[in-house]
């Protein structure tokens, strides 16, 4: 069963300037997406989309120079489909509070999640512990593109988009793995 909501979502182009800048400055260009609900709320507080914009940018130190209304668009959005990468999202964030040392227990922890245990001597990482570890560091640019050409090399063909998305994030994972026995940190060096 599908339960689906449908959203409509407004983009802005924001022109910006950073004063902290040495002149000439670079004139920055953003797209700001805003959705109905946030709208809404704007105008019961009568405040107009441009100035609310505005203001945020000005709280991270930049100069707005022009505001433009640009598409609007109602999306179908399956909640379920929310939910999962909401929850996804909130366990990524749990992983990164244990790899940031927060704590003396988050330290151990750490050292169990990423090694296995202390001082392995082989490769000891799961596979969702190389997952959890690459969705909270991040890739290097080009990671993705240059999974998605070897996919492509090797003729992967799935069944929708959302298994080629999987497939992608099963490679990104063994990629992670692969750095962090690279790194030593996997190994009987380490």
């Amino acid at each position: 069963m599908k339960f689906e909501k449908t959203i409509t979502l407004t983009a802005y182009e924001v022109e910006y300037i950073d004063q902290r800048q040495a002149k000439p400055r670079t004139v920055y260009r953003d797209t700001v997406i805003l959705d109905g609900g946030k709208l809404s709320a704007l105008e019961r507080l009568g405040m107009r989309p441009a100035s609310y914009l505005t203001d945020q940018f000005a709280k991270d130190g930049y100069t707005v120079a022009s505001v433009q209304r640009g598409e609007t668009i109602n999306a179908n959005v399956d909640l379920r489909e929310q939910w999962h990468k909401a929850k996804r999202e909130i366990d990524l964030h749990r992983a990164a509070s244990l790899q940031s040392g927060d704590s003396e227990q988050a330290d151990e922890t750490k050292n169990r999640f990423v090694f296995g245990a202390e001082n392995p001597p082989r490769f000891t990482m799961t596979a969702m512990e190389a997952h959890k570890i690459a969705d909270v560091t991040g890739f290097p640019d080009g990671v993705y593109d240059f999974l998605e050409d070897l996919m492509k090399l090797y003729q992967v063909k799935t069944s929708d988009d959302e298994t080629w998305t999987w497939t992608l994030f099963m490679l990104s994972t063994a990629f992670v793995a692969g750095c962090v026995y690279r790194a030593g940190e996997g190994s009987a060096e380490h």
